[in-house]
């Protein structure tokens, strides 16, 4: 058995207590029980399971798993957890995995190969022949990176083999940068032949339409002006590309010349939706999706001759969006990722012939990037606690873990084996200012790693962030000048701000088995303890004043919504009727300020004696440059909003309670992730996003054919 996590695609399959693991699909099986590892994680697995009985040293699990990475004790340490929790290992001594103090982890429990004779859980399904496998990885070392609101990338030169099975063919191909230019290159999209590549490339706020070779070389730049560019799409013959143009209150779909030309108009789009498109192979019609508020959309068509738009004949239900379309390359049918309420977003394929829909079968985790590989099988990118290539069949064969080295690939596109995707850069920092000095910037805790969602304690002692500094997205707290700095977490899932209740004990969302879920746990060692709301999925926790009550948002009933959920054990009460994103309620208890789906602009409802809210409902701020719906924060006698300007930076408005705005002077130069405000002492904390930007890469997947 070969323990590297370099060639876990080449580890045999093999039992360990009643469960399967087949290394190459990061796959772990026991009866009709089925769950992914992360890699990470089942290659910990295969170093235990190459030595049984032997004691392992965490500097052999860092050289063997982590080599040339820097990374600490609590990366390891999370990734027996989560071994021991898969096989329920909770007892002392361990069965399964033994702690070796001062020395790292021991194999108890026996290991046995698949197809031996006697396997350890007759009830365990054998495999009887290895699924088709893309290759193995040729790299040394995997970049440790989290996730969660902010996106970290890096595009590495990295080599690694693909074949079909029964070959063995080591032969290189490696992911490669295509462009490296600053600002943003998304939305890629190559031609029919695979040779030509379109994408919008961004700055400042316009994003414009460029086409370039499919290696990025010879740049041509298609659109002017201040239109913002977004979801080209090439017509059959390549000679043509449509896209989404937004223009001030505008959206239009246009077409031009692939060489460049005039413009022709062919239909408008909803201007506060997010509209992407593609054009079929028989390039009579465009199909198109919006997703737009919080109402779920069919897919349309847009008939390029007479510029008719009607709606796709398919099973569709009001409630559900689908959107992102990809048509087969032999045009019969249509890609969508599609959201249904209550259920997590996944990959479904409309028949064109009839109307069927038929879901994909694809890991847990958000749909970030999607498209076909040929008429049977699509590839497919998840985010999770990172993002994971993967293949899958329209005949609803299992997934296949592709063993690209590269964390984060998002929204991309492929053509004759060919794919290339975006890969997101930035960082966060976590800075301290005051409402008396907002020109000082003091750095808090800082590190190379991500740190953003900065909230004040109480007392104001202490803050707590989230930040990806061992690897994956935790909880961690810091005095207020950064001492004592403390990690709370180790789940690897979180989602959303921690918030600080009254009583100290700290509130977060973090996704587990596909739904995300609100978690509450005391800083001083306790473990974590789920808020129960079971069939739904909830996030961005705010505590009432009293701490006996949490405002979150929920999917329960179908669109989301806020709730207020008892602390301490009860059924929760609906509080708003409008699609929410987040809310939150003034100290004194007397407003609760909501973010509307769709929007970023800010509510505000009078909350009665019982923290329910009425029914009427004002504005109090309307986002005039787009920005993030979660920068203000209530005091007694109002609300802070970070007010982001045209040139990208944030102004510190006060807007007290009969509607008077103040400004207060410029809180932020970066981007930013979110901020607090002291109530007592009046210091800023603010999550600072730095070194923003997204490029492209390229992997070539034709060996496989």
């Amino acid at each position: 058995m070969t323990p590297s996590l370099t060639s876990l695609v080449d580890t045999p399959p093999f039992h360990i207590e009643g469960w399967q693991f087949e290394p190459a699909l990061l796959r772990a099986a026991s009866g009709d029980d089925t769950r992914q590892l992360e890699p990470k994680v089942m290659a910990v697995l295969c170093v235990l399971a190459a030595r049984p009985g032997t004691p392992v040293t965490r500097q052999e699990f860092y050289d063997e798993v982590w080599a040339g990475v820097v990374v600490t004790d609590d990366v390891l340490t999370r990734a027996i957890s989560e071994l021991r929790k898969l096989f329920d290992d909770r007892a002392r001594p361990s069965r399964v995995i033994e702690t070796v103090p001062r020395i790292g982890y021991r194999l108890v429990a026996s290991v046995e190969p698949v197809g031996a004779s006697d396997p350890p859980d007759p009830g365990t399904s054998p495999v009887a022949a290895p699924p088709p496998r893309w290759g193995h990885s040729t790299v040394g070392t995997w970049p440790i990176f989290g996730v969660g609101t902010l996106l970290v990338a890096v595009a590495l030169g990295v080599g690694y083999a693909i074949g079909n099975e029964g070959t063995s063919g080591e032969a290189p191909y490696p992911v490669v940068p295509v462009t490296a230019e600053p600002g943003f290159e998304m939305a890629p999209a190559l031609s029919p032949d695979g040779q030509r590549l379109a994408f919008v490339h961004s700055v400042t706020e316009a994003g414009h339409l460029v086409v370039s070779d499919a290696d990025g070389t010879g740049w041509l730049r298609l659109t002017e002006g201040a239109a913002r560019a977004w979801a080209p799409t090439w017509s059959p013959d390549g000679t043509a590309l449509a896209f989404v143009s937004y223009r001030g209150e505008s959206c239009t779909i246009q077409t031009l010349p692939a060489l460049g030309g005039p413009m022709t108009r062919l239909g408008a789009c909803p201007a506060e939706g997010n509209t992407e498109i593609d054009w079929s192979p028989d390039g009579q019609y465009l199909a198109v999706s919006t997703v737009q508020g919080t109402e779920g959309l069919p897919v349309r068509r847009l008939d390029l001759a007479t510029g008719a738009v009607d709606t796709l004949a398919y099973d569709w239900q009001p409630g559900i969006e689908d959107w992102s379309p990809r048509f087969s390359p032999d045009g019969t049918r249509l890609l969508v990722v599609r959201n249904e309420s209550g259920r997590e977003a996944r990959l479904a394929v409309i028949d064109l012939s009839d109307g069927n829909v038929r879901r994909i079968e694809t890991p847990s985790g958000l749909i970030v990037g999607h498209d076909w590989l040929d008429d049977e099988r699509v590839i497919v990118s998840v985010l999770k606690e990172q993002t994971t290539l993967w293949t899958a069949s329209v005949r609803g064969d299992t997934p296949t873990w592709l063993p690209v080295s590269s964390p984060w690939t998002f929204r991309l596109t492929a053509s004759g084996g060919r794919v290339v995707a975006e890969q997101w850069a930035s960082r966060g920092a976590i800075r301290r200012t005051s409402l008396g000095d907002l020109a000082s910037r003091t750095p808090i805790a800082p590190s190379t790693a991500r740190d953003y969602f900065p909230t004040w304690s109480p007392d104001e002692r202490q803050i707590a962030f989230l930040s990806d500094r061992t690897g994956a997205i935790e909880l961690w707290t810091a005095d207020a000048d950064g001492a004592r700095l403390r990690q709370v977490t180790r789940s690897g899932t979180l989602l959303s701000p921690p918030r600080w209740s009254s009583t100290g004990r700290l509130a977060y969302a973090a996704r587990v088995d596909g739904e995300s879920d609100v978690f509450l746990i005391d800083t001083e060692g306790a473990e974590p303890r789920q808020l129960a709301l079971p069939g739904s999925n909830e996030s961005h926790p705010n505590w009432s004043p009293d701490g006996q009550w949490l405002y979150v948002r929920s999917d329960r009933g179908g669109k989301p919504t806020i709730w207020k959920v008892p602390v301490g054990g009860g059924e929760p009460i609906r509080i708003t009727t409008e699609g929410a994103v987040a809310a939150r309620p003034s100290p004194d208890g007397r407003w609760l300020y909501v973010v509307r789906q769709g929007s970023a602009d800010l509510w505000r409802q009078p909350l009665n004696t019982d923290g329910d809210a009425t029914t009427v409902a004002e504005r109090v701020y309307d986002r005039t440059v787009p920005s993030r719906p979660h920068l203000w924060v209530p005091f007694d006698g109002g609300v802070y909003v970070a007010d982001r300007q045209t040139g990208g930076t944030y102004d510190l408005v006060r807007i007290d309670t009969t509607g008077t705005r103040q400004r207060l002077g410029q809180l932020s130069e970066d981007a930013m992730s979110g901020f607090d405000v002291a109530p007592t002492s009046g210091g800023i904390v603010i999550g600072a996003v730095t070194d923003r930007g997204a490029d492209l890469i390229r992997m070539d997947l034709r060996a496989a054919e």
